[in-house]
This record gives C-alpha cells, structure tokens and sequence, in this order.
C-alpha cells in the first residue's frame, strides 16, 4: 500500500465545526509566515495521557543526546519539568523545512525560564546576557556558544522561534506574520481541528499516476483518547474522478487486508467516501495496536 494510499485509509471527512483552537496555534497563527505550505501542531495534554506517551517517551529520550542532557540539567538546576510544561506547540514550513516553531507552556513562564538560564549559566561558570533586541528576547554569551539566539515572546508564556534562531535578519521574516490570511492553506485550516492531539494541513501537489491524476491538499489530524486514536483527514484531489479512484483503491486494499490477522478489528474501523473532488475517509485505532505495528516494524 502506497502512502498517500495508508493516509486514506487512516482518515475521516472533516466537516467545518466549531473547535476550540490550540494555545500555541491561538498565539502562532501571527507569527508564522504567509510562505509556510505545511502548518501542524500538537496539543501536549492528550499526547502526555497515552499509552503512546509512556511507552516511547524513554526510548525516544534515550536517543536525544544533548537535548536530553539539557532538560535533565534545567530539571535538577531549575525543578524546571520542561516537557511535562509543554501546553501546545505549532508550527508552520515551507518546502525546505524553513520556518517557525511556537510553543506554548504551562506553568513555566518566560521570567521564570530567564531566571533559570541565568543559575544554569553560573552553576557552569559561564556568562549569559539577556536583553531586548527589537521585538526578540536575544540570548548571547559564552553559555549560548558562538552565536545568540533570539526568541520572540509572543506573551508570557509562549515563544516563537525561526528555524534560523541565531538569525536576527532571518528572523525577523521568518515571524513576520501572515498565515492566516494564505489562500492556500484557508479551507484546510479554517476545518481542522486545532485542538487535536495532531494535526497537519498541507499545500503540496503530489502525483498519483496509478489513478491518473494528483492530490493537491491535505488536512489531517488525530485525536488521542480513552486508549483510542481517532485519525481524520481529508485529501484534496485535481478531480471528481481522482477522489473515485483513491476512495475505491483505499477500499480494495483494506478489504484485502481486513479479513484476518490481529488488527481485523481496527481495520473494521476504516470507511471511506468522497465529496467532488475530496476523498475522505476514518479510523479509530486501538493504542495497543499502533503499539504492536510500530514493534513488528521495529524488528
């Protein structure tokens, strides 16, 4: 089964509905730039209460290297829990990965993270200097390295950087605002929900050639809870007679994956359907069944 052909399959019509948007999304949409083609964000509550959470949480930290070393040093040097104070995060991209990162926390706000960069520095005998450069927080000194890094403090307690945070210039473009006004990206973000576990809309023109046509859009997301991820999309096609095709394909495929084996049950879950030139479609998955597909793919 092909990608686009997976992402069918784990997907569901998103109807516009009223849903209350995410902290960091709420504060981000004014920073991310106009040239982002791929916006996303993720809701850190939902994520922490999962099985998923737990089990993969160590193993991810495990390969973290220096970002592991720096939050357990800001846990024992600041009884900062820096994961555990993540609200929400989002994000927006262009096709080369440039752009801006938001995040939102929790009980941990901008002073308070100032005033531990600031013991973290001492207790290593290195100097930091904080100021105000313009609308950015600038970060510099030899606790920093070679370069600063500046954060825009949009409030509080949620701050944004470039994917170029040593940049001031680069910086300054890339929070220059503008997201939400993008033609492109308007359907998919004014349906998904925001608030979700995960969610991902993107403007990308893919080819399908095995139906004889291409998707253009997406707009995904995925909601963690009572054990369950409910995953919905809905993928934009170039015609009424592509969206067919990409319905009837993803049908065939899991029909012919459904009748046997230990995931028959969330495969069930799987429907399918289109609207013009959209193919939508939904599942509601076991947690411990993505448990045990990531463990089969892992060996």
């Amino acid at each position: 089964m092909k990608p686009v052909q997976l992402l069918t399959a784990l997907a569901l019509l998103a109807s516009p509905s009223a849903f209350a948007d995410s902290k960091a999304w709420t504060a981000g949409k004014a920073v991310i730039p106009s040239s982002a083609t791929i916006v996303g964000g993720i809701t850190a509550s939902s994520l922490r209460s999962s099985g998923l959470y737990q089990q993969f949480l160590p193993l991810a930290m495990s390969q973290a290297g220096q970002l592991k070393a720096g939050i357990e040093s800001i846990q024992k040097t600041c009884s900062i829990d820096l994961l555990g104070s993540i609200d929400s995060a989002a994000v927006g991209v262009d096709d080369a990965g440039v752009g801006t990162i938001v995040i939102s926390l929790k009980g941990v706000t901008h002073k308070s993270l100032d005033a531990c960069a600031q013991k973290m520095a001492k207790a290593d005998s290195k100097d930091i200097a904080i100021t105000t450069d313009g609308k950015f927080t600038k970060y510099a000194g030899s606790a920093m390295g070679e370069k600063a890094i500046y954060v825009d403090w949009i409030s509080a307690d949620t701050l944004a950087v470039s994917t170029s945070p040593d940049d001031k210039e680069v910086s300054t473009k890339l929070l220059a605002g503008g997201i939400d006004k993008s033609a492109v990206l308007k359907t998919g973000l004014a349906t998904v929900n925001k608030n979700a576990s995960v969610w991902l809309v993107g403007n990308k023109l893919t080819p399908l050639p095995d139906l004889g046509g291409s998707m253009k859009a997406f707009y995904v997301s995925a909601t963690v809870a009572n054990k369950k991820i409910d995953v919905n999309a809905h993928l934009v096609t170039d015609s009424d007679k592509t969206a067919t095709a990409l319905v009837a394909d993803g049908q065939k495929k899991i029909a012919g994956l459904a009748g046997s084996g230990q995931f028959k049950a969330t495969l069930a879950t799987v429907k399918f359907t289109s609207a013009g030139s959209d193919a939508v479609a939904s599942a509601s998955i076991a947690e411990d069944d993505v448990i045990s597909m990531v463990m089969m793919l892992a060996k």
